[in-house]
């Protein structure tokens, strides 16, 4: 009779002796029994497939690694990592890592799956990996983006403090030292309330989220701050990309979505959103292509008009004279680029799908959000694979991982947050994740206190400077 490797939810892994799954449980493509199709995972145990029914094994610290596979993190000696199928016999909780015996749940060599290492100042625990913090005890480092050589990050809040005062734009070197001013010419040096920030080219592009605000460009090198765009009212999102940088603002209940050209006297602001649809607050933009073949995607949430909120294309292609809805509807908000598709962060739905060339009823789920993890803060698309992050119950930030299909869901490595309450998504839009290199980088803002919520430049907010940024190998 063929054992069965059952996975339970977060606990435990037992080899039970039956031919089929039972009890609630289904078989994956891997072939092991699973209570839900997109849970953590187990350490599976090891002695190959002829365990006793009954056997047990605890997993590391409640949450048990998970191969890329989908499956139960095996060797080369079958599903139990060892001893069947002619693998390296090796003692539980190790399993067969290439012909060397490692526990998965805490080598960092081997972290969550053979092969997987988190990298230089980590540690493994319960199958995943400890952030390394690239810059730590800052204020909300909540918008920033790489060059290189350096991180270079800006913060929507004020200090805390007796004088609450607007942050600096900040670098730090990716190889590791403490952050420093951009020296942008001033005194003292202008500081900015920024929640979205881009960089390409080796400049550096940022609004202002006030309500008097503007789209302002300097040098990553530093000197002169210039205005790119007057009167551009709190804005939300900034992408640089192939000539142009594009960006979101909100201003009276409704936001607008603009472009603009690197160059040019004077810099011609385009409008992509005419006065109807009337849009709510657009807290994610993203960019493909070039030239005519560019295309902007947007979600839009909170409009007056139900039907504007939900997915929005606008290309630039002849002919072309508007923006169109993808996906109407829904509480999405983020989008991200793939290769062959768009995918989205759906607080209902949780990750989701969408078509690049035409409407479609509604989002195609690619990971439920049941199977999150948690509560969605943030996702990515990179090479095959999609990356998101997740706020659990007990207040760990959870980085995970899954192919474009939701298949082989696993987490990568969580951090305790300070402070990430339900209102960041709604004011400050989603948690940025970039994906550079071998690396993801994410940011936790840290501790935010006197927040108006109804108020989306969060202007009374404050920071303490234990905000961070991490990074863990992809």
């Amino acid at each position: 009779m063929t054992s069965k490797v059952v996975c339970a939810w977060g606990a435990f892994s037992l080899v039970a002796a039956f031919a089929a799954c039972t009890g609630g449980y289904v078989e994956d493509p891997a072939g092991y029994c699973r209570q839900r199709p997109n849970e953590p995972g187990c350490v599976a145990p090891t002695g190959g497939q002829g365990g006793a029914a009954g056997a047990t094994q605890q997993g590391q610290g409640g949450a048990p690694a998970m191969g890329s596979g989908g499956g139960p993190v095996a060797g080369g000696g079958g599903r139990g990592g060892g001893g069947g199928g002619g693998g390296l016999a090796c003692e539980a909780p190790q399993i067969d890592c290439g012909g060397a015996c490692a526990d998965v749940g805490a080598d960092a060599a081997n972290c969550g799956e053979c092969g997987y290492a988190c990298g230089a100042g980590s540690t493994c625990a319960g199958g995943a990996c400890a952030p390394v913090a690239v810059v730590s005890d800052v204020v909300a480092p909540y918008a920033f983006a790489l060059d290189a050589a350096n991180v270079y990050f800006a913060s929507p809040v004020k200090t805390q403090g007796a004088v609450n005062v607007a942050v600096p734009i900040k670098r730090a070197p990716l190889a590791g030292g403490a952050p420093t001013d951009v020296p942008f010419t001033g005194d003292p040096v202008p500081a900015f309330r920024a929640r979205a920030l881009d960089l390409f080219g080796g400049t550096i592009y940022f609004g202002h989220l006030d309500s008097g605000g503007a789209l302002r460009k300097g040098s990553a090198a530093g000197g002169d701050v210039t205005t790119h765009a007057s009167t551009q009212p709190a804005v939300q999102q900034v992408v640089a990309h192939e000539g142009f940088v594009w960006w979101s603002t909100f201003s009276g209940g409704t936001s607008r979505v603009r472009r603009a050209p690197f160059e040019g006297a004077p810099i011609a602001v385009e409008e992509l959103t005419p006065a109807t649809p009337q849009f709510g607050q657009v807290p994610s933009l993203a960019v493909e292509g070039a030239g005519a073949d560019a295309v902007v995607y947007w979600v839009n949430r909170g409009g007056d008009v139900a039907d504007d909120n939900g997915l929005w294309r606008r290309a630039f292609a002849a002919g072309v004279t508007g923006p169109e809805p993808l996906v109407e509807g829904g509480a999405m908000f983020q989008v991200v680029v793939g290769p062959d598709a768009l995918y989205v962060a759906d607080a209902a739905v949780g990750i989701g799908k969408a078509s690049k060339a035409g409407a479609q009823a509604a989002l195609t789920t690619v990971v439920g959000a049941p199977d999150l993890g948690g509560t969605l803060q943030g996702l990515a698309a990179a090479d095959d694979k999609l990356y998101w992050l997740a706020l659990t119950a007990g207040g760990q930030l959870e980085l995970h991982r899954s192919g474009l299909d939701g298949a082989g869901a696993r987490v990568l490595g969580r951090v305790a947050v300070k402070s990430l309450p339900s209102w960041t998504q709604q004011l400050l839009g989603p948690s940025q994740l970039v994906v550079d290199g071998g690396f993801v980088y994410f940011s936790d803002p840290g501790t935010v206190t006197d927040v108006v919520q109804e108020d989306p430049t969060i202007s009374n907010a404050k920071g303490a400077a234990d905000g961070a940024i991490y990074r863990l190998p992809k």
